[in-house]
C-alpha cells in the first residue's frame, strides 16, 4: 500500500512571514506572488488547495500547514498535482517511515534563517546511514524509502529535527496533529546511539 505524503514542517512556530498576503485565498494564487507570503519560499503555502482537492477528507490544515491522515488516503495522487510547491509525494505506507520533511535547496545558513526544521545540507545522516538510503541532492538529503530499514540513526544525528518518523494521522484530543511514529526514547534505544540528547539538538 501506499500513501500521500506532505515534505514540510514549516509551522507558524518554525518559520515566519515575509508580507501580508490579502489576494485570492488558495495556494496557487499566492504561489504566484513572489512564492508566496512565508519567509521559506519553498515551504507548504497553507491555504488548503490540496484539502479542497481530496475527496476522500484526507488532508487537513493545522499550525499553518497541511497535513495528511494516512488512515484516510487512497494514494490517488490528486493533492500531488494540486500542490504548487510540488511538496507532497506518494511514498511505501510504512507506519514507522523515515523522511526528510523538507524540500528547499538553500545553502545552510539561508535555510536556518528562513525555517528552524529545514535540512541544512550537513550530510550527518548520509554519512550514518549504513544502508545506502540516503542521498544528497544537492544541499538537500533525500531518503530512499525502498532502501531505509528504519534503524533511526538518522534521526538521531539530524541537528535541525528535519527527519521525521511516522506518518501522520487526523488531529489528537488537544487539537494536534497525531503521528504513528514511537516517542523519541523508544527511538533512542531501537537506534542504540547516543548521538544526540535530543531530535533538536544543536552540533556542538
Amino acid at each position: 500500500p501506499q500513501v500521500a505524503h506532505i515534505f514540510c514542517q514549516g509551522t507558524r512556530q518554525n518559520t515566519q512571514k515575509r508580507y501580508e498576503y490579502s489576494g485570492t485565498i488558495g495556494c496557487a494564487a499566492a504561489h504566484g506572488l513572489f512564492s508566496g507570503p512565508n519567509s521559506c519560499t519553498y515551504g507548504c503555502i497553507g491555504f488548503g488547495d490540496c484539502v479542497s482537492a481530496c475527496p476522500y477528507h484526507a488532508i487537513y490544515l493545522a499550525d499553518g500547514i497541511a497535513h495528511i491522515d494516512s488512515s484516510r488516503c487512497t494514494a490517488c495522487g490528486i493533492c500531488v498535482k494540486t500542490c504548487p510547491k510540488e511538496l507532497i509525494q506518494i511514498i511505501p505506507k510504512h507506519l514507522n517511515a523515515y523522511t526528510v520533511k523538507c524540500r528547499n535547496k538553500w545553502p545552510g545558513a539561508m535555510t536556518r534563517k528562513n525555517c528552524k526544521v529545514g535540512c541544512i545540507g550537513c550530510q550527518r545522516c548520509f554519512k550514518v546511514c549504513e544502508y545506502g538510503a540516503i542521498t544528497m541532492d544537492g544541499p538537500l538529503a533525500v531518503i530512499d524509502q525502498e532502501k531505509c530499514t528504519h534503524c533511526g540513526k538518522c534521526l538521531l544525528v539530524c541537528p535541525t529535527s528535519a527527519i521525521r518518523q511516522g506518518l501522520m494521522l487526523g488531529l489528537d484530543s488537544a487539537g494536534k496533529p497525531a503521528s504513528t511514529g514511537l516517542p523519541y526514547e523508544q527511538l533512542k534505544e531501537k537506534a542504540g546511539s547516543p548521538v544526540a540528547a535530543n531530535p533538536g539538538a544543536k552540533p556542538d
